[in-house]
């Protein structure tokens, strides 16, 4: 299989039957991704400093935050698809944040799998590239 070829976009029905957990699975996928090309073209250094600076973005604490921020602009759908993935069961929470705010980054990881998977690649952009440029980590 060739990566590019993933048979995506999905449609919306299809989405439907994902679990919220999925969607986050693949959503923490693209956003590391994102970050981590964006830290590293941005600062040239070791990969200890670069994983330290993806990290201020790849934490539960603050992809809670960044859905916060996010929240009074998402559309019905998209806060549908928050709503499913902060009630989503996970067995783990990092010992570095609270039960709330590693909801919420379920449910950050899920709107951004659920971008990515729908093909809605716009959206998606503009979220990362707002955090990335605007969102200070």
């Amino acid at each position: 299989m060739n990566f590019t070829d993933n048979n995506l976009p999905l449609n919306k029905d299809e989405l439907k039957s994902y679990s919220s957990t999925a969607l986050a699975f693949v959503g923490d996928a693209v956003f590391a991704l994102a970050v981590k090309a964006y830290i590293t073209k941005s600062v040239n250094a070791k990969s200890g400093k670069l994983h330290t600076l993806s990290n201020a973005y790849l934490n539960a604490v603050r992809q809670s935050a960044i859905l916060d921020l996010f929240l009074p602009e998402l559309s019905i759908e998209e806060l549908g698809v928050v709503g499913r993935g902060r009630n989503a069961y996970t067995k783990n929470k990092p010992k570095s944040a609270e039960k709330g705010e590693y909801q919420n980054a379920t449910a950050f990881e899920a709107l951004i799998g659920y971008l990515y998977l729908s093909g809605e690649t716009a959206r998606l952009d503009y979220i990362i590239n707002t955090v990335l440029t605007e969102v200070k980590a």
